[in-house]
């Protein structure tokens, strides 16, 4: 159960596979870097068209707000929600490991940053 008092911090790891599969899956961890929990998983499919990015046909699964779980599978079976699709546009810097996802913000709207994604080298077999 989180605290209100409690000092963490979220993270969300964008996973893109190759066959046109994402997951963000947001966890949170201490200021000692200590794993607490899952919050969210959103699972989905993706499309690359030059520099856009279309999120598409995606689920989410939240825990409850004072809610983290140690488990994703746990995630899984807690309420699922549509998650809308989107379009962004994929800015990149000179190295190619840190990538930017700009979305369009209509005027007179609220929009939140859009999310710096730093690659990280990863393997998977």
């Amino acid at each position: 159960m989180l605290q209100p008092e409690q000092d963490i911090t979220f993270i969300s790891e964008y996973k893109f596979g190759k066959s046109s599969e994402f997951s963000i899956i947001t966890f949170a961890k201490d200021l000692d870097g200590n794993f607490l929990g899952y919050k969210r998983l959103v699972e989905g499919k993706y499309n690359v068209n030059g520099s856009s990015l279309l999120l598409f046909k995606a689920k989410s699964f939240e825990a409850k707000e004072d809610q983290l779980l140690e488990a994703l599978d746990e995630l899984k079976k807690l309420n699922i929600n549509d998650y809308p699709s989107g379009t962004f546009e994929m800015e990149f810097n000179e190295k190619f490991d840190l990538m930017t996802l700009k979305r369009n913000c209509p005027d007179n709207a609220l929009c939140i940053k859009s999310p710096e994604l730093e690659r990280l080298p990863v393997f998977v077999f």
